[in-house]
């Protein structure tokens, strides 16, 4: 009976609630709604796109709709704190060898002609001995 009511409540384990933050107004750059939210690593205000972490000083309660276009600015200016994946490797892979290269069979044309082998020293000796 517990697990049911704690379950209906929302918590229990990896519980999770959708937090809807307290709202601060609307942003005058994107005209999209600020919000302050509490997050895994402390509270921060987002816009739905940007999100950018409240200095130590401050807490949720004391930031202001200036305090948070400031931080979402300076957030949009640093850029992404990550570059995508496969961005940092030139962003294209290489292509993927085909059934016939993967198998390993090749044609002759494809092949280098062999060198000839040369004689071994033992075999020259041997040859030089029943002489």
């Amino acid at each position: 009976v517990d697990l049911v009511m704690t379950k209906e409540a929302g918590g229990g384990r990896g519980g999770r609630t959708n937090d809807p933050g307290k709202p601060l107004g609307d942003d005058p750059e994107t005209a999209r709604p600020i919000v302050v939210k509490a997050g895994r690593y402390g509270p921060y205000v987002t816009d739905g796109e940007t999100n950018a972490t409240l200095p130590k000083d401050k807490t949720s309660e004391d930031v202001t709709l200036a305090d948070a276009v400031l931080l979402l600015a300076a957030r949009r200016a640093a850029g992404p704190s990550k570059p995508k994946r496969g961005a940092a490797r030139g962003g294209a892979r290489a292509p993927a060898k085909s059934a016939k290269a993967a198998s390993g069979k090749t044609t002759k044309a494809a092949k280098p002609a062999a060198k000839a082998a040369k004689p071994k020293a033992a075999a020259a000796k041997k040859a030089k001995a029943k002489a």
